[in-house]
């Protein structure tokens, strides 16, 4: 299950306690949720997010960062920062076969987060061939 956790969540000092609470009330490990948070809202305060975020992968969470690519992506921050999945944000996906810059940021990006260990989501692909049903 993937949640999208906004600002406000994010900078809530007692985020970790309110996230551990809800998963044990509603009886589902933590192994099976993701946090969707957008790269621009880590990158407001990338310390307070590192931390938070750090505690949050000690409860079993799974942390994607979402939009990747539209912000003000830091390579050194992605390299330290405990995440395990990197979303490529639809507006470098849907245009890729037709603007060879988008496909080259595509395609760089899922070499780079394979590189560091972390999976990748390209959002708005189709996983369909041309031509199938």
């Amino acid at each position: 299950m993937a949640v999208n956790l906004s600002a406000r969540c994010l900078q809530s000092p007692d985020i970790v306690g309110r996230l551990s609470r809800i998963l044990e009330d509603v009886g589902v490990p933590a192994r099976h949720v993701i946090l969707e948070i957008t790269e621009s809202l880590i990158m407001t305060d990338p310390e307070w997010s590192s931390m938070i975020l750090g505690r949050l992968t000690d409860l079993g969470l799974s942390i994607a960062i979402d939009d990747f690519g539209t912000g003000y992506s830091s390579l050194s921050r992605l390299k330290r920062l405990p995440v395990h999945t990197v979303k490529i944000d639809r507006s470098f996906v849907m245009n890729m076969h037709n603007d060879g810059g988008d496909e080259a940021i595509v395609k760089a990006t899922i070499e780079l987060a394979k590189a560091l260990g972390h999976s990748v989501v390209a959002e708005g692909s189709n996983s369909r061939s041309p031509g199938t049903a």
